[in-house]
């Protein structure tokens, strides 16, 4: 398992603001990825990069370089980013650390169905980019499966609020309706499509939508029965608006304090701005004008905490049962690395027989129909026997009795003594 290793850095390390630097545009993964994999020793590469993440998981050939994860930074242009910042794990924890945060155990909002979402997405690039390949299949099947036991055994995703509804869940807070507001949602990307969702489902009817993309944007419009607006337009609007989400992937902020203080002198109510995007698409001085609310992701941050305290009752029996997918892929591994050996023993079995029944037939000149019968029933038994004798193993080592090198020894003997 030493084989896997993680690299990454997270909104643990770094406030939003400052994590963003670190965001890899989903139009770029592809790009990174071969970078990576170009990299002597890396076997298999898949890239994770979200507002609260980026996370890079691969994996190396038996031969293990020590400063594999100082050439990934270099590879990615973060060599001179504070790399001291990024935690790199291999093995069991790398794998471990994956498994929560596929099922949204390590997310800022513990239970949000968002990462699973962008974990899939993650994992469907690096395989139509061929760099992930049988390892990390393995790892994203187990994943998937330790999420579906946490969702189906435990409460911890009971009214799930990811990032986008719980800012709507605050705004809810601020203004008690959404039904006559003028609202103007900025990006198509996923998460203006989520904050679209959340807002239609709290009610919400007069909104308008603008995207880079006019046609996603008006798509999305056709779709939802909203408007929507080209994207050269939407500042001049902007005085028209009670609630403004940001929701776009800008490298720099798109909205300007002068902006929204100009906005301001020509408004008498108050106005809300959800800003989302990745990285941030407002200047920080927008908080401090009067009458604006800005939630941003430090904001949504600090509501994190209650959410925490809700489901912490629920961490314990989730983590269970990602320890327990993490051991059984662990088997997986080890029952891998077993399989070879029972090809060999079932080549021998089958050629043991086939000469047995060659000397049967010989000397009891059994006719040619009879011998095509025992032969057929003779591969079937043989095939049953090799098959009962994987599941002893498989018991064996989900009971942790013996070590899957030692039954690789004793089959290898085994084999051996056949000759």
């Amino acid at each position: 398992m030493n084989r896997l290793h993680l690299l990454g850095i997270s909104y643990r390390q770094l406030k939003s603001a400052d994590l963003s630097k670190f965001h890899i545009d989903e139009k770029k993964v592809p790009f990174y990825l071969k970078k990576i994999s170009e990299i002597k020793g890396i076997k298999e590469v898949m890239l994770l990069s979200t507002c609260n993440r980026t996370e890079i998981y691969f994996v190396v050939d038996d031969i293990e370089s020590d400063n594999l994860y100082l050439k990934i930074l270099k590879k990615i242009g973060f060599e001179n980013k504070r790399p001291e910042l990024f935690y790199h794990y291999k093995g069991k924890k790398a794998l471990f650390h994956i498994f929560k945060v596929a099922s949204s155990l390590d997310s800022m909002i513990i239970g949000e169905s968002e990462i699973t979402g962008q974990f899939k997405d993650a994992f469907d690039i690096a395989i139509k980019n061929k760099t992930a390949k049988e390892y990390l299949r393995l790892v994203f099947r187990e994943a998937m499966s330790a999420v579906k036991k946490i969702r189906n055994s435990t409460e911890i995703s009971k009214g799930s609020i990811s990032l986008g509804r719980i800012a709507v869940e605050i705004l809810k807070t601020k203004i008690k309706k959404f039904e006559d507001k003028k609202i103007l949602i900025v990006g198509a990307g996923y998460m203006g499509c989520l904050l679209l969702k959340t807002l239609k489902e709290n009610k919400a009817s007069n909104i308008t939508i603008t995207n880079r993309t006019y046609e996603k944007a008006k798509a999305l419009a056709e779709e939802y029965n909203i408007c929507s607006m080209p994207f050269l337009n939407f500042k001049n609007s902007l005085k028209d608006f009670d609630i403004i989400v940001l929701a776009t992937s800008s490298p720099k902020p798109i909205i300007s304090s002068e902006e929204i203080k100009n906005v301001m002198k020509k408004r008498k109510d108050k106005l809300h701005i959800i800003d989302i995007g990745i990285p941030r698409n407002t200047e920080k001085g927008i908080a401090n004008i009067k009458k604006v609310l800005l939630l941003d992701m430090d904001y949504i941050k600090k509501a994190r905490e209650k959410n925490i305290e809700i489901r912490k009752k629920y961490l314990s029996s989730s983590l269970k049962v990602i320890r327990e997918h993490a051991d059984r892929f662990n088997n997986i591994l080890l029952f891998n690395q077993i399989f070879p050996s029972f090809y060999k023993m079932r080549k021998w079995v089958m050629e043991f027989s086939s000469s047995e029944i060659d000397k049967m037939v010989k000397i009891n000149k059994i006719d040619e129909k009879t011998e095509l019968i025992l032969r057929n029933y003779s591969n079937m038994i043989m095939d049953k026997l090799i098959r009962r004798h994987i599941n002893a193993v498989r018991k064996i080592l989900d009971n942790k009795k013996i070590l899957a090198r030692d039954i690789i020894n004793i089959l290898k003997k085994m084999i051996e003594s056949y000759d």
